[in-house]
């Protein structure tokens, strides 16, 4: 009886392209001296260099703990630079507001449009920083969050300031809030600034 040749067993080769697949950014090189395993920075360790492999150790609680260690911090402050970000274009819509609505002939499309965009903004501000808010809260009482044995003192001092910071800002743009909604009120029901006397004359 003949017998068929056995087929050679092909062994996956690392690929450096992979490192820019978003899920495996940061942490994932070759192994030294080893085409056939990839090597994770953030745990130190050796993978064979198959997709299944990589995704699969990227799932583990130690991997998930270790990039948690490395970013986490890192991504709140992120989030505080969007925040920030976000308070600037709601003040550049308030005042777009309140310059349209100062003029002598205002567009009340306009005004409305900038309106709109500056509550919208101020809601997405007020939702993030709420957020914000809690995640340092529970770190600085010791309460259970996740990554609480990974923040490090120094990220946190830092954020918390910056936190303060736009906290001030969501209390200036409270006050310009109902300084326009006010006049845009009186802008649609007629009523010029000013309070109107008993007999029909503005002050």
């Amino acid at each position: 009886m003949r017998h068929l040749p056995l087929k050679k067993t092909y062994a996956q080769k690392y690929r450096p392209e992979w490192e820019n697949m978003d899920e495996f950014k940061g942490w994932l090189k070759s192994a030294s001296g080893d085409t056939s395993k990839a090597f994770c920075t953030y745990c130190s360790t050796e993978i064979l260099a198959k997709l299944f492999d990589i995704k699969k150790h990227a799932e583990t609680k130690k991997h998930k703990q270790k990039v948690e260690f490395k970013t986490g911090p890192m991504e709140r402050i992120q989030v505080l630079d969007d925040i920030e970000k976000d308070i600037i274009t709601c003040l550049q819509c308030a005042a777009q507001a309140l310059l349209e609505l100062g003029k002598e002939k205002s567009s009340q499309k306009q005004a409305e449009t900038n309106t709109s965009q500056f509550l919208r903004t101020l809601s997405q501000v007020e939702s993030k920083l709420s957020d914000q808010i809690n995640y340092l809260t529970q770190v600085s009482t010791g309460q259970p969050h996740e990554g609480s044995g990974y923040a490090s003192q120094k990220v946190l001092q830092m954020a918390w300031h910056r936190l303060e910071h736009v906290r001030s800002w969501v209390n200036e743009l409270d006050r310009l809030k109902a300084s326009h909604l006010a006049s845009a009120n009186r802008t649609s029901t007629g009523i010029p600034n000013g309070s109107m006397t008993s007999s029909g004359t503005s002050t």
